[in-house]
């Protein structure tokens, strides 16, 4: 609907009383506007650089991992003279590698226990046995599996499913020898590497007696299976048995793969490389320095043109969290060992000016003449930092717990966001009552204005009417 102005209209006057009011409700409610975007604009901002500060903690939480594991902290020099027989890496456990120098012959591998079907079948659709409810019983490690051959597992195919679905350590597989006969498939039964790992089939019918003619496998070379057996190998004099190739507690810290059995010595070397740590070390110190710059900034004074400047200024609980965390880098280490007690042992320390430095080559030495004591500190031995039970961790661990207890949903990081969160919840509230208030100033102001449109246009119709009748009067 078209808005008219009576005044206009009538020509009572020259106010444009529609301007007009919306220029009064601008001048009542401008100021009070300005104090809430100003409000607004804080709230935002502080909410913004509250996601900064956790993406600050969680760069500081990620790189001092870095440093408290013991399987990230094993930074090792390996080698092996003859890898064809014998290779060597870094453990994935919670054993601090041990240096030194090995000589080993491998006599023996490693075997698993293979059974072959004898004979073949002409396709995996062949049934295995015309015996009805026969079942296939497999003992491995004192435990038997017994697999029931109904009709729905009689076929070749049907029983290697039916016994891999037992999953108990024995697989079976069938496989197509393409040797030329009728019978090429075979089913091949196999089971964990070790000679105490070596596995027994029987058959027996629905009474549970023997069955005369069952289904032969076979261990033997000639039929294409093996006996089970140990890796035997020689190690600086000592002559060792496994169940497997794969020998993880044979030297702390180190995996040691056997590939061939040779009488010729194969040599090892287990060794610190610590300059490999050094980046890590540097990542850490970056983010340390990147974080307190950010708190130093935003709790302290506006500075025109910086959004970060003074965002988060007073607030206490942000502060906290920088004097903690130095607290934390100045403490001794909750895994202290020998003569490793600080960061400062290992070249990392607070200059006068609060910022963190390295000094790589002082950590390279002191590693280098420590490492298990430099690892202990670091990490307390542990294979994770102890985010959740709280106990020690070392150096770099404690301060990534402290960086984790931080950015939890309960944390410090979590109730300033949501502090500020209120504030503009608060801001918005203020916002909306503003902006009922001010429609019902206008309402009044247009309800006045119309009362005085009223009041102008009857004075117009009695001036016109007095004039009316006073030229008349005046013709007469």
């Amino acid at each position: 609907m078209t808005e008219t102005n009576v005044i206009k209209t009538l020509g009572a006057a020259d106010l444009d009383t529609k301007q007009l009011t919306v220029d009064l409700v601008n001048a009542i409610k401008e100021p009070r506007q300005a104090l809430i975007d100003r409000e607004k604009t804080k709230a935002e901002v502080a909410i913004s650089n509250t996601a900064l500060l956790k993406s600050a903690l969680s760069a500081l939480k990620d790189t001092a991992a870095e440093l408290a594991s013991v399987s990230k902290l094993n930074k090792l020099s390996l080698t092996s003279s003859n890898t064809s027989v014998v290779g060597v890496t870094a453990g994935t456990g919670t054993t601090v590698a041990r240096e030194g120098t090995y000589t080993m012959t491998v006599e023996a591998m490693a075997k698993p226990q293979r059974s072959v079907s004898v004979p073949g079948y002409t396709a995996g659709t062949s049934i295995v046995t015309s015996a009805e409810n026969m079942t296939m019983a497999i003992e491995l490690g004192g435990v038997t599996k017994n697999i029931a051959i109904t009709k729905d597992v009689t076929t070749a195919s049907g029983l290697v499913s039916a016994i891999n679905q037992e999953k108990m350590g024995v697989t079976a597989r069938l496989v197509n020898t393409a040797d030329g006969s009728a019978s090429p498939f075979k089913i091949v039964l196999e089971g964990p590497s070790g000679a105490e790992n070596d596995f027994s089939i029987s058959f027996k019918d629905s009474a549970n007696n023997p069955i005369v003619s069952p289904p032969v496998f076979s261990s033997a070379s000639a039929d294409g299976g093996q006996i089970s057996g140990d890796a035997v190998f020689v190690m600086n004099g000592l002559r060792i048995q496994r169940a497997s190739n794969t020998v993880t507690d044979v030297i702390d810290g180190i995996t040691l793969n056997l590939r061939q059995v040779s009488a010729t010595p194969t040599n090892l070397t287990v060794a610190y490389d610590a300059s490999a740590l050094t980046t890590a070390v540097g990542n850490f110190v970056e983010s340390y320095n990147l974080l307190t710059e950010f708190i130093v900034r935003a709790t302290g004074p506006n500075i025109k043109g910086d959004d970060i400047a003074g965002s988060l200024r007073g607030d206490s609980a942000v502060k906290s969290i920088r004097n903690s965390i130095r607290g934390k880098l100045t403490a001794e280490s909750s895994g202290a060992a020998g003569q490793i007690s600080h960061w400062s042992s290992l070249g990392v320390s607070l200059d006068r000016n609060g910022v963190l430095e390295f000094d790589s080559s002082k950590f390279v030495a002191a590693f280098q003449k420590a490492p298990e004591d430099a690892i202990k500190a670091l990490s307390n031995n542990a294979a994770a930092p102890y985010y959740f039970s709280g106990s020690p961790s070392g150096l770099a661990g404690d301060l990534a717990v402290a960086a984790h207890q931080y950015l939890s949903s309960t944390g410090v990081v979590s109730r300033v966001t949501q502090s500020y969160e209120s504030k503009l919840e608060i801001v918005e509230t203020k916002q909306l009552k503003l902006d009922e208030y001010m429609e019902r100033v206008s309402a009044q102001y247009e309800r006045q204005f119309a009362a005085l449109n009223s009041v102008l246009a009857e004075f117009k119709a009695t001036s016109e009417r007095l004039k009316s009748s006073l030229n008349f009067n005046n013709d007469n």
